[in-house]
């Protein structure tokens, strides 16, 4: 069985906002941006906030798609594993080893102020397996974290979707009981389970979405998830996925314009404006002229938003195709 084809539009569009989000946050919001420019600047900063809205996207998505194959762990939980892989993986390699290009190079290019780039073959290794954070190993791209963040989350929802599927109303509640334990007592940043009540804000959307809850254990379901972000996370990540989740609600018929096209290339535009956008802009900032930290925001936003496209043609497409090619069950 293969996941139903389906797309739906309002999770996409909220893709291209979280993206676009990001990409300002990281363009436009440094310390010299927001001198210049001290409105836009702080308007930027929050774009970080992108981040929540991922995770609640990714609590509502592939609970959403478990169910509609009928998963089962002992049947699907492999084939599954290895979609996302195929799916996710090709992009991101290739993302690693563009960005270590890239660093090669910008550290050996005259007026480079940062500090010199010999990486080992064991930091260059671990990016691809998420574990650098376990080893004191540092990203060479920064978002890379939150992706190890959803790789640890696809790994849980193998052996843990079953409950939340579960007709069961008891499994339901030992699902979110589980959660919400595994979230207060296992702080550990580089570990899903702090991040878990604000995936979970987007299981609450999945249960309503899909019948399976009536409004108001819905709305329970919703404030509590929502409260548990705000302490684990702090308030601004807890507003951010519960607008996001309101927004989840609302039903579109048709692409939007411009953020459903930039939800179709999220994941790339994620990988690539950090290694690409960013580069660009450092490069610009080096312009002795009045108007170059607005130059170089521009520039890196244009950038990143090039290379997404191309990366989405050359990379990330391939790789959907590659992943429908997987069989969920023999």
């Amino acid at each position: 069985m293969m996941f139903p084809s389906t797309r739906l539009e309002t999770i996409q569009a909220l893709r291209g906002v979280a993206a676009i989000m990001v990409v300002l946050a990281h363009a436009a919001s440094g310390d010299n941006f927001v001198a210049a420019f001290p409105i836009l600047g702080t308007m930027a900063s929050y774009g970080y906030l992108g981040v929540p809205i991922f995770f609640v996207i990714s609590g509502f998505v592939i609970p959403h798609m478990m169910a509609a194959t009928d998963y089962r762990v002992g049947r699907d939980a492999w084939s599954f594993l290895l979609r996302r892989i195929v799916r996710l993986e090709p992009p991101y390699a290739a993302m690693v080893v563009l960005a270590f290009a890239i660093a090669y190079a910008a550290a050996r290019t005259p007026g480079y102020g940062g500090p010199p780039f010999s990486p080992s073959l064991e930091y260059f290794f671990v990016q691809f397996l998420y574990v650098g954070p376990w080893f004191g190993i540092p990203w060479i791209n920064n978002v890379a974290w939150t992706l190890a963040i959803e790789f640890q989350y696809y790994i849980l929802m193998l052996f843990a979707a079953p409950l939340l599927l579960a007709p069961s109303r008891p499994q339901q509640v030992l699902f979110f009981v589980a959660v919400i334990a595994s979230s207060l007592l296992i702080t550990d940043p580089r570990a899903i389970f702090l991040y878990l009540p604000c995936f979970a804000v987007g299981f609450a959307v999945f249960l309503f979405w899909n019948k399976r809850v009536a409004a108001v254990p819905f709305l329970m379901l919703f404030a509590l998830f929502a409260v548990l972000t705000a302490f684990n996370n702090g308030t601004a990540f807890a507003v951010a996925a519960s607008v996001a989740a309101g927004f989840m609600l609302v039903p579109l018929r048709r692409p939007l314009p411009i953020l459903s096209g930039l939800g179709a290339i999220s994941y790339s535009l994620y990988l690539v404006h950090l290694p690409v956008g960013g580069r660009v802009g450092n490069l610009l900032m080096r312009i002795p002229w009045n108007w170059n930290q607005a130059l170089a925001a521009f520039a890196a936003i244009a950038a990143s938003l090039l290379a997404a496209i191309a990366w989405w043609y050359a990379v990330e497409r391939p790789a959907h195709a590659w992943a429908r090619k997987v069989v969920l069950q023999p």
